[in-house]
């Protein structure tokens, strides 16, 4: 952590060194939460505040995976704040360097040196995955080269990976055999943004073959839908499940657009429970009694508190805008009943920093 501490101070140098102070009108405030903002002007603290220790980062526990996502979609979210309102690209910019210096921090990777220096990147899919976004978000932002050579050889990797594998879906983790479809659609999404910032097609065959072996061998017959997880060996894996396909949708809506809007459809036809104004995505199919986890969230009437929260980013970038005004609805809803009225396990988790920085991600999304 002290590593991390060190390279934080580096930036908050350079944050303070431009403070202008000439009576110029001050810039509107960032608009993040409470637990963002404190992650941004402290991480160490943030970290360790969420039983963050540097044992989870070498041993690839649960929390740390909650973590390396979390960064990725507060730089997604920063870099998309940055762009659509120019107002807070300084910030913005700021976010997403803070971002990166946790991300590429030697003690919270799962290696034993700077990744910068790695050279066998081996089957660490997920800490790959969400850095490799992280990094395509600090070029689409700032159009600054400098961490290019890495993101280009993760890429590669990831890329590779993806072609070589019998299933075309990569490992999240070297010490398990599971592979989730979920996952994977963030492995080639951060490919292609790397494409997509530099002009190059790594992405392209990999998309090609991923999409190719989904719909040949790993589609539910009776909802045309993508199942969780294509080795067998994980619960329910052969059962399209609400929190991966919501999470897959809004990253197959860059890549494969098409393929995107045809599980879309026929996700809200098998999952969406609507309620008047307001709508919930099941977590399992109706008649399914299956399980709750740390993916899915709390279970309430069937409906998936991940899989209706990851929807409303699915819908934003599909531009499905009476489902996701709905799903906005049940979100304020269901925040202040918490508020209210929740235990005190509600509330954390509520304002978790990887809560916080999905709902700041997807509520940045412009409708397109």
């Amino acid at each position: 952590m002290r590593t991390v501490g060190r390279k934080l101070g580096t930036i908050g140098m350079v944050l303070l060194s431009g403070i202008v102070l000439d009576g110029e009108a001050p810039q509107p405030k960032f608009p993040v939460s409470q637990t963002i903002e404190s992650f941004l002007k402290d991480p160490v603290s943030t970290l360790v505040a969420e039983g963050l220790t540097s044992d989870d980062f070498k041993k690839n526990t649960l929390r740390a995976e909650h973590i390396r996502i979390a960064l990725s979609n507060l730089a997604e979210g920063c870099a998309n704040l940055g762009i659509t309102k120019p107002e807070y690209y300084e910030e913005a910019k700021d976010c997403i360097a803070t971002t990166l210096a946790v991300a590429l921090d030697s003690q919270l990777s799962p290696y034993h040196e700077s990744v910068e220096y790695v050279t066998t990147f081996g089957n660490n899919g997920l800490y790959l995955t969400h850095l490799n976004i992280v990094l395509g978000s600090w070029k689409r932002l700032t159009n600054d080269d400098s961490y290019q050579s890495l993101n280009r050889r993760i890429s590669a990797h990831l890329a590779k990976k993806t072609c070589e594998d019998p299933e075309r879906n990569i490992l999240s983790y070297p010490t398990l055999e599971y592979k989730w479809p979920a996952d994977q659609t963030a492995a080639l999404y951060s490919i292609w943004l790397f494409d997509q910032n530099y002009g190059t097609t790594i992405s392209k065959e990999p998309v090609k073959e991923w999409v190719a072996y989904m719909d040949q061998r790993k589609t539910e017959k009776r909802t045309g839908l993508y199942v969780s997880e294509v080795t067998g060996n994980y619960p329910e894996a052969e059962n399209p499940r609400g929190c991966a396909l919501s999470w897959s949708i809004r990253y197959m809506a860059t890549f494969a657009p098409e393929k995107a809007v045809q599980q879309w459809e026929r996700y809200k036809l098998h999952f969406k429970q609507d309620y008047y104004t307001f709508a919930g995505f099941r977590e399992w199919q109706q008649g399914y009694d299956s399980f709750q986890d740390a993916d899915s969230g709390p279970i309430i009437l069937g409906n998936g508190v991940a899989a209706t929260a990851f929807a409303i980013g699915a819908s934003n970038v599909l531009g499905d805008e009476k489902t996701s005004v709905q799903l906005e609805r049940t979100e304020a809803t269901s925040r202040l009943a918490i508020f209210l009225f929740g235990n005190q396990e509600l509330k954390t988790m509520t304002n978790s920093f990887l809560a916080r920085a999905i709902e700041f991600n997807i509520h940045t999304m412009e409708r397109q």
